[in-house]
């Protein structure tokens, strides 16, 4: 097991206090950067669901899902109805990168600080779905 299932599989014993994922303030970068931000940040996104959801019972599975539209490239990590969408626009030379629907991550444009943020964000969406608390019924 690596070292973030083990991560994972500590949260059924006691799921401890939700982690904050570390963010920044969004703001324009160029389009390049920010594609490569993006893809590497939404591959790390797909190497941790799948670890997660090794150690995860089935009904607390995390989804990884991509949408992709004109001039922006988003994937949203839910587990039950927990969710937070990451997302990068294009527009003008630039790029935009943007955390959304996590707690946080309204008030104000922000972004992950950088790909070590992610899998706080995941463990945050597990806890608050209450995903531990499922385990320990079964």
């Amino acid at each position: 097991m690596t070292p973030f299932m083990f991560r994972i599989a500590e949260l059924f014993g006691d799921p401890g206090e939700v982690p904050v994922p570390s963010t920044r303030p969004s703001r324009p970068q160029p389009v390049g950067e920010g594609a490569d931000r993006h893809v590497a940040v939404r591959s790390l996104a797909e190497q941790l669901v799948c670890e997660a959801n090794a150690v995860l019972p089935p009904d607390a599975a995390l989804t990884l899902t991509d949408e992709v539209a004109d001039g922006r490239l988003d994937f949203t990590i839910a587990c039950g109805t927990h969710r937070a969408r990451v997302s990068t626009t294009f527009g003008g030379g630039r790029s935009f990168g943007r955390l959304l629907g996590h707690e946080g991550a309204e008030d104000s444009p922000v972004e992950l600080e950088d790909a070590d943020a992610l899998p706080d964000l995941i463990v945050s969406l597990i806890v608050e779905s209450g995903a531990g608390r499922l385990a320990e019924r079964t």
